[in-house]
């Protein structure tokens, strides 16, 4: 959708001033509730795929049935303080998402997590939220970039940008040189399929696949500006020469068919360009409202704290080795042997 959508993304809004749940965080006086954290902790948790998305490599469960790992938890408590002070400048700026920017929103929570069939698997709760969290970045952006969001603006710059919108699905093979490539080409302008075109000109090592469906913007955002102009100068079925691939490697491209995109297909990509000389400014903003915001965190849960001159929530360290039970006799002083354990965040009541 936009660059700061892969930084926000992908947790609850949750944030209210009159909320009695025990808080996780508190944001300019306005609370993020345990309970809140808990029902998206366990949503993002309930399909293991998207969840290993969002952790990257943190662990997403902690060491105890039914509990989190204290980073995991951290994550996502930031993310819902950062939509907290999202929602709370969209009521300064008196701005609320347009049915354009929701009806985009709903396709970037889609993509977000993986797809259609990886949302559907998702808490119909939680799918809402995050619908209404893409909704929230698109407007304020628009905000921030003075660019107004409509099914008429967003329909006026596809009329005008058509070859933007041009989508492409293509397969490849990658071999080691110039001239193994040049061979397995020559194979495939002979009628050998691409993916045993490898076979048919005898190269060792060789590896095809498919590389997916995009538009040129998409196809540049993964290889490179180059080979994608490469690409989308090729003609339905037609093969590229070699490709340098930088690597050491050479590869090459089969379009299998290309085509212009709808228009219903194509609104989030239209509002992304529409809003992407926003982009720096919103970026500015977000840094801006968070180094201001009065917050306070539950120390079961954090800290707040300034890492790479950002600020941020540091998931609580675990009790110093001092402090932890040993057995008499060990040269330790005994205390309670109930300590919580390290990178498990707890897992706290939902009720009030």
């Amino acid at each position: 959708m936009m660059p700061a959508v892969a930084v926000l993304a992908a947790t609850s809004l949750g944030a209210s001033a009159c909320n009695f749940s025990p808080y996780a965080a508190k944001v300019n006086g306005a609370v993020v509730s345990q309970a809140s954290l808990n029902s998206d902790l366990k949503a993002i948790a309930s399909n293991s795929a998207y969840a290993a998305h969002f952790a990257g490599s943190q662990p997403v469960h902690g060491k105890g049935p039914g509990t989190f790992s204290s980073t995991f938890a951290a994550q996502v408590l930031f993310q819902e303080v950062s939509f907290a002070l999202i929602d709370q400048e969209l009521a300064r700026r008196h701005v609320s998402a347009t049915p354009a920017e929701t009806q985009a929103a709903k396709v970037a929570a889609q993509q977000s997590v993986g797809g259609i069939q990886t949302f559907s698997s998702l808490p119909s709760s939680y799918r809402n939220q995050l619908v209404n969290q893409y909704a929230a970045i698109g407007a304020l952006e628009a905000s921030v970039g003075g660019v107004k969001i409509t099914n008429a603006s967003l329909r006026k710059y596809y009329d005008s940008h058509r070859s933007a919108f041009v989508r492409v699905c293509s397969s490849f093979v990658v071999t080691q040189t110039s001239a193994e490539a040049s061979a397995v080409r020559s194979a495939i302008l002979a009628g050998a399929p691409l993916a045993s075109a490898a076979g048919v000109a005898k190269v060792q090592g060789a590896k095809s696949g498919v590389l997916g469906c995009g538009v040129q913007s998409q196809y540049s955002a993964q290889l490179g500006s180059s080979i994608a102009s490469q690409i989308f100068k090729l003609a339905p079925h037609q093969v590229s020469t070699p490709i340098s691939l930088g690597t050491g490697s050479f590869g090459l491209v089969q379009v299998t068919s290309k085509g212009e995109q709808s228009f219903a297909s194509s609104t989030l990509l239209a509002e992304s360009q529409l809003l992407s000389k926003a982009g720096p400014a919103f970026g500015k903003l977000m840094t801006s409202l968070m180094n201001n915001a009065k917050l306070v965190v539950n120390p079961l849960y954090g800290r707040v704290a300034t890492v790479s001159g950002n600020r941020t929530i540091v998931a609580p360290s675990g009790p110093p080795a001092s402090a932890l039970y040993k057995a008499p006799g060990s040269g330790a002083s005994k205390t309670s042997s109930l300590s919580p354990t390290a990178g498990a965040a707890p897992s706290s009541s939902k009720s009030g």
